[in-house]
């Protein structure tokens, strides 16, 4: 509870130093670095990850491109974080996928709106 309300207090903070992709990204290799040099934290990085997400800190492109580069790692700890994380990636991965699904989707409805006015437009 108290990280949950440290975090909602400086989320605005948080926030304004992730202003791309690769910022997102850094904060997230800066929670499991922390996470691993204190071992209190050991078990909590999967849930620290869940409320950034949550407070809209850092969004899904965040966390996909953590595991991108941790899957690549050996190193054990960030191994056992990619463990934690593993349902919470899953599910970021399926809403993405069904976002960009949906995505296409309403781009080919505007498609055949337009093409649709066209034809009107022939008349």
């Amino acid at each position: 509870v108290f990280v949950k309300r440290t975090i909602e207090r400086w989320s605005d903070c948080l926030k304004a130093f992730v202003l791309d992709n690769l910022d997102g990204i850094f904060l997230v290799q800066e929670l499991e670095r922390r996470c691993e040099r204190d071992e209190f934290f050991h078990p909590c990085f999967h849930l620290f990850l869940q409320l950034l997400y949550q407070q809209e800190i850092i969004n899904e492109d965040h966390v996909l491109g953590w595991n991108n580069k941790a899957l690549e790692s050996n190193h054990p700890f960030t191994k056992a974080c990619l463990q934690k994380c593993e349902k919470f990636i899953e599910w970021l991965s399926t809403a993405a996928e069904e976002s960009e699904e949906e995505d296409g989707e309403e781009e080919e409805d505007e498609d055949e709106d337009e093409e649709e006015d066209e034809e009107d437009d022939d008349d």
